[in-house]
C-alpha cells in the first residue's frame, strides 16, 4: 500500500460487506456494532462474538512489485484502476468479471489468537 489517504468509517453497507467477509473466511462469529446493540443476540451470542469495527485506512494505490495499481480515488492512477478478475468455480471452470477499484483499504480486526491486518480493495463489479 501506497501513502495512506486517510482512516475512514466506512458506508454501512460496505461495513456490512466486511463482517460478512470475516464469517465467511474465518471460523469464529463476527458481528458489527449495530447488530450487537441490537436485541437479536442473546447475551452468550454477544459473549462469544468479535466486533469488527468501521474504521479502515483508506489508499489510493498500490504497488505490487514494480507495478502501480490506482483506483477511482486516485486520479493519477485512475487509467490502472480497471481490472479483469479470474475466479475459478467448484466445477473447475473459470468466471472473468470485469471491475472498477474504487479505492484499496487496510483494516485490523481483534483475533482471539492476536490482531491480524488485512489489505483489501472495494471492487464495482460490472454485469
Amino acid at each position: 500500500m501506497l501513502t495512506p489517504r486517510n482512516r475512514v468509517s466506512l458506508p454501512n453497507a460496505t461495513y456490512e460487506l466486511l463482517v460478512k467477509y470475516y464469517n465467511d473466511i474465518y471460523d469464529w462469529n463476527f458481528t458489527s456494532i449495530a447488530d450487537l446493540a441490537s436485541s437479536d443476540l442473546s447475551s452468550e451470542d454477544s459473549n462469544q462474538s468479535i466486533v469488527v469495527l468501521p474504521i479502515v485506512t483508506q489508499f489510493g494505490h498500490i504497488r505490487i512489485a514494480a507495478e502501480i495499481f490506482g483506483s477511482k480515488s486516485a486520479p493519477r492512477y485512475q487509467r490502472s484502476s480497471y481490472i479483469l478478475a479470474k475466479f475459478i468455480q467448484n466445477d473447475e471452470s473459470i468466471d472473468i468479471y470485469p471491475g472498477h477499484v474504487q479505492y484499496y483499504f487496510e483494516h485490523t480486526v481483534q483475533l482471539p489468537i492476536g490482531p491480524k491486518t488485512h489489505r483489501l480493495a472495494f471492487v464495482n463489479w460490472y454485469l
